[in-house]
């Protein structure tokens, strides 16, 4: 979150005065306490209650400064309707650039997944059709193949005929004369 100069100055300025407040209890506490005299049990047991409440103490006023701070940075923030309305217009354009940035995106997947698809119609329309042409050639060729076979079968067996025709014709008149 953004602060301001007078924010800081202030953050600063507590701080600065948290630390000499402790300074101070710290040399109370120091000076109370002479080097050399023993104490009795009960001041022993007054100074560590004294010392965990004051601890208790301080933990919950650093915890409302940070409080005080963060609600601070944020009423400075939405304080007036220019600055509410200026981060809001930054919310809008951020979520506009967001929007068009997903479009292109999206534009430039589909037409990737376009043009993979028309180039592998193409390549399949070229394969079938170089399968097509080449079965029609090979079919081309076999039905010519069985045509001069069977023309030669043909031939072939036109030739028996004969042969048998004539070889009946000899025998039949070695039979008669």
């Amino acid at each position: 979150m953004p602060t301001t100069p007078q924010t800081k100055r202030s953050t600063q300025a507590k701080k600065a005065a948290a630390t000499r407040a402790r300074k101070r209890t710290t040399q109370a506490t120091n000076s109370t306490a002479k080097p050399g005299r023993v104490e009795n049990p009960l001041d022993q047991v007054q100074d560590i209650t004294e010392r965990a409440v004051l601890t208790y103490v301080g933990a919950a006023l650093v915890a409302r400064d940070a409080v005080v701070e963060a609600v601070g940075d944020i009423r400075d923030t939405y304080s007036s309707r220019e600055s509410a309305t200026r981060r809001l217009k930054r919310f809008e354009r951020r979520g506009s650039t967001a929007r068009t940035r997903l479009e292109r995106d999206v534009r430039r997947t589909r037409t990737r997944v376009e043009r993979e698809l028309r180039k592998r119609r193409t390549q399949l329309t070229r394969t079938v059709k170089r399968n097509r042409t080449r079965v029609e050639r090979d079919a081309k060729s076999v039905t010519s193949d069985l045509r001069r076979q069977s023309r030669e079968v043909t031939a072939q067996v036109e030739n028996v005929v004969t042969a048998g025709q004539s070889a009946v014709a000899r025998a039949t008149e070695g039979v008669v004369s």
